[in-house]
């Protein structure tokens, strides 16, 4: 098999899926628009390393972004610091990661990492909070739409706050 044809099967899967999530956010009343995009950094082990190809990403109104990497699918989404520190993160039922929006790499918390002393946390960081819910790249579209909807619920944003 040559390069283009791996890269087609790579990025066919890829497309596939992203029309299969375009359609059920719009059927589910959302205004969503994707695009592909390059230069994503990911936590690949204990570092991050930049991603030289594009991938794509969906923005969902403005409440997140359902980014669509090769090998998992990541919900993102903004909040702002006074959101964040009064937000209930020990009810959130998926696993999760808090990180600086102005330094991505300032993480606040992952998974194994105690959720009690959050607020604090945030509070001493001051700025944008992203947070970031990374899904196995098989996991069912249900399982998307349940945090979309819920970042929605929680009124979190993508881009810079407006407050």
């Amino acid at each position: 098999m040559d390069t283009w044809d791996i890269l087609n099967s790579v990025y066919g899967a890829l497309y596939q899926r992203v029309q299969i999530l375009g359609r059920e956010l719009a059927a589910a009343g959302y205004a969503a628009r994707w695009s592909w995009y390059n230069l994503h950094a990911t936590r690949r082990g204990d570092e991050y390393k930049m991603e030289l190809f594009p991938i794509p990403v969906i923005t969902v109104g403005r409440w997140c972004d359902v980014v669509l990497e090769l090998d998992s699918i990541c919900v993102d989404a903004h909040l702002s610091n006074e959101q964040a520190r009064s937000f209930r993160w020990n009810r959130v039922i998926w696993p999760f990661e808090l990180y600086g929006v102005e330094d991505y790499t300032e993480d606040l918390y992952r998974p194994g990492m105690s959720r009690d002393g959050l607020p604090e946390l945030i509070k001493q960081y001051g700025g944008e909070i992203g947070v970031a819910f990374a899904l196995p790249k098989d996991c069912g579209d249900d399982e998307v739409m349940a945090i979309v909807n819920a970042c929605r619920e929680w009124d979190t944003h993508v881009g810079v706050s407006e407050t």
